[in-house]
């Protein structure tokens, strides 16, 4: 039911609490009318909810659902059982080489 997009939305909201669309849009690097799209299908689904902003009664923040932090645990530790067995039998060393490799990948695809 959900996509990698919707997952990257999640994640953020679990890392910072509320966030506003601009502030969730400008995190998963897609444009607002996507995003829009895209939380509208998580408070569907029941994962996020709107907050008022109480500065600004025109905007709002969204935060995770009781749903949305259950679903945030269980990939969170999925993601941590992956990470221990992708580096099973690597030095430290080893394992902060190829962490910054990747992350010179991931900023190539960044950029521009």
């Amino acid at each position: 039911e959900l996509v990698s997009s919707h997952g990257n939305i999640l994640f953020q909201l679990s890392v910072s609490e509320q966030l506003s669309m601009t502030e969730i849009a400008s995190r998963i690097h897609r444009d607002k009318s996507t995003t829009t799209v895209l939380v509208k299908k998580l408070e569907k689904e029941g994962y996020v909810e709107r907050i008022k902003n109480q500065d600004d009664n025109r905007s709002f923040y969204l935060k995770l659902t009781e749903k949305g932090l259950q679903y945030t645990k269980v990939t969170s530790e999925i993601s941590s059982k992956l990470v221990s067995k992708a580096y099973e039998n690597f030095s430290e060393e080893e394992k902060e080489a190829t962490y910054a490799l990747l992350s010179r990948i991931c900023d190539n695809f960044m950029i521009g």
